[in-house]
C-alpha cells in the first residue's frame, strides 16, 4: 500500500511541481534576459525628420525603415490644427515650445495667431 501511494500519488506530484518549477524558472530567465537587451526596438510607427522634411513609417526591430512616406506639410498642419484646438479650449493666442540640443544650445517654437491689420477679408 505505501508502495502505491508513494509511486503513483507523491512521485508524480512531485514530478510535476519540479517541472513547474523548472518552466517557470526558464520564462523568467528568458524574460529578464529581454529586457536588458536595451538596444533592441520593437517595430512600429515611427516619425522623423531629415534635411529631406518629415517623414512617417514603419521601421523593423533594429530601427530601420520598412516603409516610409514624406508627411511634411500634413505634420505641420497637424501642428497648426492642434495649436488652434489648445487656443479654442484654453482662449490662449500664443504657444512655445523649447527643446535643449546636444551642444547646450536652446531651440524655441512659438506658434503666435495673429489678427491682420486691416481686418481680414471678412472686414466691412
Amino acid at each position: 500500500m505505501i508502495e502505491f501511494i508513494f509511486f503513483k500519488i507523491i512521485v508524480p506530484v512531485a514530478a510535476a511541481v519540479i517541472c513547474g518549477l523548472l518552466v517557470w524558472f526558464v520564462i523568467d530567465c528568458l524574460e529578464a534576459s529581454s529586457w536588458a537587451e536595451e538596444d533592441v526596438k520593437m517595430p512600429g510607427f515611427h516619425v522623423s525628420a531629415g534635411i529631406g522634411g518629415i517623414y512617417a513609417g514603419i521601421t523593423n526591430s533594429k530601427g530601420e525603415w520598412k516603409d516610409r512616406d514624406r508627411v511634411t506639410t500634413e505634420a505641420v498642419e497637424a501642428v497648426r490644427d492642434y495649436f488652434l484646438a489648445i487656443r479654442e479650449t484654453d482662449g490662449v493666442d500664443s504657444m512655445e515650445y523649447k527643446w535643449v540640443t546636444g551642444d547646450g544650445s536652446e531651440v524655441t517654437l512659438t506658434l503666435r495667431k495673429t489678427v491682420p491689420e486691416n481686418g481680414g477679408p471678412n472686414a466691412e
